[in-house]
């Protein structure tokens, strides 16, 4: 067992540095086999903090929905969506302006990506204020989600990972 956790190790660093050496398939079968739930990759160049802890996803098959399901006892409005396969980042906006976005990473510290995340988000939500009077928008705030590839390409998840990794804006 001690193996098969360091070779998850393994190759969750490769998956973060881009250069995948497994399948998700088979990643997430060896650390069902192994209950291994560590997520992200350590490193140090580059990484910042994230204004607000991104969270991994468990996932919660039907059958397991009595046992498993993390809203069991929350009281408040829950909005649900589908899990989307793909790399998890942070935007942080600052000013209605986008200030920085960050891999998930350990889910306290991502990759600096805001070059590449220019390309595919809007990098000023401002608005007209005669148009839309009653809309709040906070000073400063984190929106997560997902960088997603299309189901066409072979292994989308690990497209999506190592398109995050290029050093290169135009191959991006």
């Amino acid at each position: 067992m001690k193996n098969i956790k360091s070779t998850l190790k393994r190759a969750a660093l490769a998956y973060y540095n881009g250069k995948p050496v497994m399948s998700d398939e088979e990643f997430d079968s060896l650390a069902e086999l192994v209950n291994y739930q560590e997520v992200g990759a350590v490193s140090r160049d580059n990484r910042h903090a994230h204004a607000y802890q991104m969270f991994s996803l468990q996932k919660v098959f039907s059958n397991e929905v009595s046992t498993k399901d993390p809203f069991n006892n929350y009281r408040e409005t829950v909005a649900v969506t589908p899990k989307l396969d793909g790399a998890a980042v942070s935007l942080l906006f600052i000013g209605q302006k986008l200030y920085r976005a960050l891999t998930r990473g350990d889910g306290k510290r991502g990759l600096d990506i805001t070059s590449h995340m220019e390309h595919l988000v809007p990098a000023d939500l401002s608005y007209d204020e005669q148009v839309i009077d009653k809309l709040f928008m906070p000073e400063y705030f984190q929106v997560t989600g997902e960088v997603v590839a299309p189901k066409s390409i072979k292994n989308a998840r690990n497209y999506a990972a190592g398109a995050l990794n290029l050093k290169d804006m135009s191959e991006f």
